[in-house]
């Protein structure tokens, strides 16, 4: 009887250790805000909010949210509006922390290669549905200011 408790307890801890799936999840989710940072540089913002869960949502410093993969696409377009064509995005994925197994949060710093701002940071927090990460919210700030 010892030996198939012991057995039970080894096999429910072993079911119960951690995995290789942050690993994986890592991966998925830079692949998806690198995704993104393509579609950006492409200023397709059909693409750009094809990233976006059907209920994700954007927000942009001090402006409005937007709901919705429509919404974000048409907030993009217009951002886009009045930014120099040869401006590109390069984004640096800072950490990326999975507070459950489904859910990423990834802080970011996003460079610039001309205009104003040179950079901002972001929050994206990704969730995976039927096996695919998807951006569930987007948060974009100024850049954290230097200390100095």
């Amino acid at each position: 009887m010892r030996i198939v408790m012991t057995t039970v307890v080894v096999f429910l801890l072993g079911a119960q250790a951690p995995t290789a799936q942050d690993d994986s999840g890592d991966a998925a989710v830079r692949a998806r805000i690198k995704a993104f940072e393509a579609a950006w540089n492409a200023r397709d913002a059909a693409r750009v909010a094809s990233g976006y869960a059907p209920d994700g949502d954007l927000i942009l410093g001090d402006g409005p949210r937007y709901s919705g993969r429509d919404a974000i696409g048409r907030s993009s377009t217009a951002a886009w509006s009045g930014v120099p064509a040869e401006r590109r995005i390069s984004i640096s994925i800072d950490a990326i922390r999975h507070p459950g197994p489904d859910i990423a949060i990834a802080e970011c710093t996003a460079r610039f290669s001309v205009g104003e701002p040179p950079q901002d940071r972001g929050t994206w927090v990704m969730v995976r549905r039927q096996g695919a990460w998807w951006v569930a919210a987007l948060r974009v700030m100024p850049a954290e200011r230097s200390s100095k």
